[in-house]
């Protein structure tokens, strides 16, 4: 076999690998995938600040950074999670998230589930209030 096709091989291997759930170095957490979810609106409106948090469903990866993706009117709150666990790190987070006045709504992950809008405030129902919104 020629070096070319062997390289072409592990390639595809790596790929076949990173496409696993949990086989990558980095993942996204999707909503899904977390215990506890809550978003909580912290300030009235007209400036909205939000506190997503949450404990991540993967025992063998922690929460690194949590960043947000804007796209015109909407916001989309990406948590990367880390494999191997870090030392002295978690699956769980707290992200507080001051909302632009031109944001309208803000998604979780990147299935994009909506977590916020403006005007209908959290989407996602808080533990213990009985699905209410």
């Amino acid at each position: 076999m020629g070096a070319h096709r062997w390289r072409v091989l592990v390639g595809v291997f790596s790929v076949a690998l990173c496409t696993s759930a949990l086989s990558c170095s980095r993942q996204i957490l999707e909503a899904r995938d977390v215990a506890n979810f809550r978003v909580v609106e912290t300030n009235s409106p007209p400036a909205p600040t939000l506190k997503l948090s949450g404990l991540a469903m993967h025992s063998a990866m922690t929460v690194g950074d949590i960043v947000v993706d804007t796209k015109a009117d909407s916001a989309a709150v990406l948590v990367h999670m880390k494999s191997p666990p870090v030392s002295n790190a978690s699956g769980s987070f707290e992200f507080v998230y001051p909302v632009p006045d031109h944001i309208q709504v803000v998604y979780f992950g990147m299935d994009g589930t909506p977590v916020w809008r403006r005007g209908a405030g959290p989407l996602v129902p808080t533990q213990g209030d009985g699905g209410r919104r």
